[in-house]
């Protein structure tokens, strides 16, 4: 059973105060808003195309929602789910259109409570790389450098205790995913977190 985890995508967010939230992780951490509401703040990172990367969702108290992994394709978010049930773990499956720009997705809970979220679909938009009007804070550039920030730590580090079998680690050249010359087109062996 293979599929193909192309990186960390996103992270749902529960904050108390939506205000305070966009001041922290827009002009702070430097964060594109992409989208708001009464109730959410859909962020993304300078170099991102995806339309959110980070969701701050108002809520009561704070915590996280779930962080979400994308999948290359539907057919691997059925192989992946396939692997989690015959683990015995339940998923609950979220169809197109319950989450804002979001595709058909499914949440599941790693052995240590994690809530998780895998998805092969999300909106597209202009990546704001060279809008040097938006630079505030940090400069975000992506989700993932906030994330796992060493190349030896991609999204996929994450499951290697569970000896998932992996057709490949996506990586782009243009985003320094990787040395020159990195492939790991067979099981990825790197240490956990």
């Amino acid at each position: 059973m293979a599929f193909n985890i192309l990186r960390a995508a996103r992270a749902v967010v529960q904050v108390t105060d939506l205000d305070a939230a966009r001041e922290f992780y827009v002009d702070a951490l430097g964060f594109i808003e992409t989208e708001s509401d009464g109730e959410h703040l859909y962020l993304r990172g300078l170099e991102e195309h995806n339309h959110h990367s980070c969701v701050l969702k108002k809520a009561s108290k704070p915590g996280i929602q779930s962080l979400g992994y994308k999948v290359f394709s539907e057919k691997d978010l059925e192989s992946l789910s396939s692997f989690f049930e015959s683990k015995g773990m339940k998923l609950k499956w979220l169809e197109k259109g319950s989450q804002h720009a979001v595709g058909r997705a499914f949440r599941v809970q790693d052995p240590s409570g994690i809530p998780l979220e895998f998805f092969a679909e999300m909106e597209t938009v202009e990546r704001m790389l060279q809008r040097y009007d938006l630079y505030r804070g940090a400069h975000m550039q992506r989700i993932s450098t906030a994330w796992f920030p060493m190349w030896r730590r991609p999204a996929i580090s994450t499951f290697n205790n569970w000896g998932l079998p992996v057709r490949s680690i996506r990586r782009r050249r243009m985003t320094g995913f990787g040395p020159p010359g990195f492939t790991a087109n067979r099981r990825c062996t790197m240490s956990p977190l």
